[in-house]
């Protein structure tokens, strides 16, 4: 069992998490033209909170996670509401075979937990159709105190944009763009609380 698992059962009890999901949700409407037709892959769902925001405009999102426990919040969330294209998958994309295409892949908080930026996005290009989208919502570079409070965090502590959109590129996305989007207020054990801004990232391959 990992720590998400842990946490899967109080995890949308953060309303500061769900109003950043809410805007990063918001974005990716704005920026991107979906359609109804399209398949989309939810990658790092955790409860699925952007998925919900976002099903509407989509045909079919599989949402991918590695903790059993968020996808089992996730799927309750699911049958509790009636949902019909929305289908939990325990996926880890850096070990797993996958061999489904979607026309848009997002992730959002999840980049940061991966150690190898280069490869995933290397996977991410090859299973989006031609002409469809990678978007990806995460923290701006930030001193290592947004995890401070996880005991051996050996992820990224967010990323440089321009360093990230270069990766995008090379990889073979076009008209590849960022921006802050939101700033995430995060409280501390001792009282105190910290600013970090949230960018979105979106590519066209």
């Amino acid at each position: 069992m990992n720590r998400f698992d842990d946490e899967a059962l109080t995890w949308d009890n953060n309303h500061e998490r769900l109003k950043m999901t809410k805007v990063i949700s918001e974005e990716i409407i704005k920026n991107i033209n979906l359609s109804k037709q399209w398949s989309a892959l939810d990658y790092g769902c955790g409860t699925g909170s952007l998925s919900f925001f976002l099903h509407h405009f989509l045909d079919q999102i599989t949402l991918a996670d590695e903790s059993t426990g968020m996808l089992n919040v996730l799927q309750t969330k699911i049958t509790d509401s009636g949902i019909k294209n929305m289908h939990p998958l325990k996926l880890n994309l850096m070990e797993d075979d996958y061999k489904h295409h979607h026309d848009i892949i997002y992730t959002s908080m999840a980049l940061h937990h991966i150690f190898d930026t280069d490869k995933i996005i290397s996977v991410f290009y090859s299973l989006i159709n031609q002409d469809g989208y990678l978007c990806i919502a995460d923290l701006m570079s930030e001193d290592g105190s947004f995890h401070s409070h996880i005991k051996n965090y050996d992820g990224h502590n967010g990323f440089d944009v321009d360093k990230l959109m270069n990766i995008l590129k090379k990889k073979g996305f076009i008209n590849v763009k960022a921006k802050i989007c939101h700033v995430m207020e995060k409280e501390f054990q001792d009282g105190s609380t910290n600013k970090y801004p949230i960018f979105i990232m979106t590519g066209r391959k």
